[in-house]
């Protein structure tokens, strides 16, 4: 009988190891373990960034854009809202694209005025085959920009 229980325990044992080695992790977690213990993300992780950069748009390089390229182009604040298209293009002396000029405020066009923003504050992005203007400003700061004057 002792021979038994004891064979018993020495199995019990052996079994622990296998166990501990085969847990699945049901806590939502899914990340991967390297071999030197760094975490790593999982398929759908990385799918669920790619697709996030992908939505948010490319950068452009404003270089390689002309004024037409940009006419009409969406203008989004910081805070990710339309605040208006763009409805004209300033260039320097060189034909580089300085800075746009769009309306803002009034309501269809009426009370509306035209603001200027350098090329320092907005990034060109292209987000679905179109491009578009990213301030680098709230919508409350675009609206206490001063009225571009010619």
């Amino acid at each position: 009988m002792k021979k038994i229980l004891l064979t018993t325990a020495i199995i019990g044992l052996m079994a622990v190891p296998g166990f501990a080695d085969s847990h699945d992790n049901d806590n939502g977690d899914d990340d991967m373990v390297t071999e030197n213990g760094d975490a790593t993300d999982t398929d759908a992780e990385v799918e669920a960034e790619a697709d996030a950069e992908a939505e948010a748009g490319a950068a452009v390089d404003v270089a390689d854009l002309s004024a037409d390229d940009l006419m009409g182009a969406d203008v989004m604040s910081s805070d990710d809202e339309r605040v208006g298209d763009v409805d004209d293009v300033l260039l320097d002396g060189e034909g580089t694209i300085e800075s746009i000029l769009f309306d803002v405020g009034g309501f269809l066009g009426i009370g509306a005025q035209t603001v200027e923003v350098g090329v320092e504050d907005f990034e060109i992005l292209e987000v679905d085959d179109e491009l578009q203007v990213q301030l680098d400003l709230s919508e409350e700061q675009i609206e206490e920009l001063p009225e571009y004057e010619e």
